[in-house]
């Protein structure tokens, strides 16, 4: 098994007239997308925002209102989960504001969430990568990671995939500009990530003298 890339697009993102680059992830469970942030963050510089949320009420769950539709809460701990960390979480608003360097954005599960975010950002390219791979691969690289049963692992991977199905993850893969099968090493992954983020730099004038900054 290998790493290999499907480019809808380009290979990296356009240059426009905009100094502002977003790179957008989405893809199924423990497939490399949090590997691919904390590299841009701590190898090239960039911002990296490990969520989104949007910034008014959309409704109710469970008698409490839900302030981020776009995470389709399934269960009232879950929707308290949710509330419990929302407080830190990147407004929509407030990431679309950001434009002094490249910023990588590790978790979209909604297409909506997407869409909110192009509209927030008008003046900004956005760059979507779906991140995969192979179920076999993903229990494994996580089961020894924090040693627990593949057995156990593969339920969690499963629960989490379907979730994340029923969010509309699929509809965000069919409008990924790129699309990253990893199923190869780390160390190829990691060589394909520094690859990316040397072409982006390039194309961007991006800032690279100082530290990107992590909004957890």
């Amino acid at each position: 098994m290998k790493l290999t890339v499907e480019t809808r697009q380009s290979v990296a993102p356009p240059r426009n007239s905009t100094e502002k680059l977003f790179i957008c992830l989405s893809g199924s469970s423990e497939s490399g997308k949090s590997s691919f942030s904390k590299r841009m963050l701590h190898e090239h510089s960039a911002n990296r925002i490990k969520y989104l949320k949007a910034t008014h009420c959309y409704g109710t769950l469970n008698g409490a209102s839900v302030t981020d539709p776009f995470y389709m809460l399934s269960t009232a701990d879950e929707h308290q989960r949710m509330q419990n960390e929302i407080g830190t979480w990147q407004t929509i608003d407030q990431v679309a504001s950001e434009g002094n360097r490249i910023s990588v954005i590790e978790s979209l599960k909604h297409p909506n969430l997407l869409h909110s975010f192009g509209k927030a950002a008008i003046d900004a390219c956005i760059y979507v990568i779906y991140i995969d791979a192979d179920i076999n691969i993903r229990v494994d690289r996580e089961s020894s990671r924090l040693n627990v049963s593949g057995e156990k692992m593969l339920e969690y991977i499963i629960d989490k995939d379907s979730s994340k199905a029923a969010c509309g993850l699929y509809d965000i893969r069919e409008r990924a500009d790129l699309v990253i099968q990893n199923n190869g090493t780390e160390t190829e992954y990691y060589a394909w990530i520094d690859e990316f983020a040397s072409h982006v730099h390039k194309l961007y004038n991006s800032k690279i003298d100082s530290p990107g900054i992590e909004y957890l």
